[in-house]
């Protein structure tokens, strides 16, 4: 499966690569970790060439099945960002 990586940015934080792209189902943008990851249990994809890159969340057996066929699948990047907690809004706001 080729490597669906544009739209890259950098995390502000810890300068890791990104992919913003849409949830399949809420349309609300996210960004997912570049990189594959062997815990991933995200899914990016486009639902056409030109198309913009989309994700979804797996169940642990469906992510589990896909790492096994060497699927690339990744995290959300506010799963792994050591630095997560300064870009979440504040309590109450």
């Amino acid at each position: 499966m080729g490597e669906e990586v544009t739209q890259e940015a950098r995390c502000s934080s810890c300068g890791a690569r990104l992919i913003w792209a849409q949830h399949s189902k809420t349309k609300k943008p996210a960004p997912i970790t570049a990189d594959p990851k062997d815990n991933g249990n995200v899914l990016v994809f486009r639902s056409w060439p030109e198309g913009e890159p989309t994700y979804t969340l797996l169940s642990p057996t469906l992510a589990g099945l896909l790492r096994k066929a060497e699927v690339p699948l990744r995290l959300n990047h506010f799963a792994d960002c050591p630095y997560a907690e300064t870009h979440k809004p504040e309590a109450g706001v």
